[in-house]
């Protein structure tokens, strides 16, 4: 996706816009942050395979989903109404026509949409797996016979 973001943003019609500057950046911050996101995700794995969490090492697995989550959700409440912005208002004084929604417009604007609820996901898995409910935990703990 740190990849697709550029380059679909500078090959569709909306490239003329001087805003496409912006709204790339922002899909390239979503983009970014997923991949931080789903690198803490694995390494939030190898605290369980490794025998890390008796020393609290939960609170490591959850850093970095919460620290990408909520950057990937503002840049995508950014992203989101600029870019429709850029499109419905296009046609008007810069000698260009009114641009329609096409496919490749409206992936563009999904890809930072799907990366956030992505990250989104991974905040749900590691907050489930690394902080059970006490009714979880009292049944899946050992009792003693």
């Amino acid at each position: 996706m740190a990849l697709a973001v550029p380059i679909l943003g500078y090959a569709l019609p909306t490239a003329y816009d001087p805003t496409t500057v912006v709204t790339v950046g922002l899909g390239v911050l979503v983009a970014y942050a997923l991949l931080i996101s789903g690198i803490g995700l694995l390494v939030a794995r190898s605290f369980v395979a490794l025998g890390y969490l008796a020393h609290r090492k939960e609170y490591s697995a959850l850093a970095p989903q919460l620290g990408t989550c909520v950057p990937a959700w503002l840049a995508t409440c950014g992203f989101v109404p600029w870019y429709l912005l850029t499109v419905t208002t296009s046609g008007d004084s810069s000698g260009h026509d009114q641009l329609p929604f096409t496919a490749p417009i409206v992936i563009y604007t999904v890809l930072p949409v799907a990366a956030s609820l992505l990250i989104t996901a991974n905040l749900v898995t590691v907050f489930a797996l690394f902080f059970p409910s006490q009714r979880r935990l009292a049944e899946y703990t050992a009792r003693p016979t």
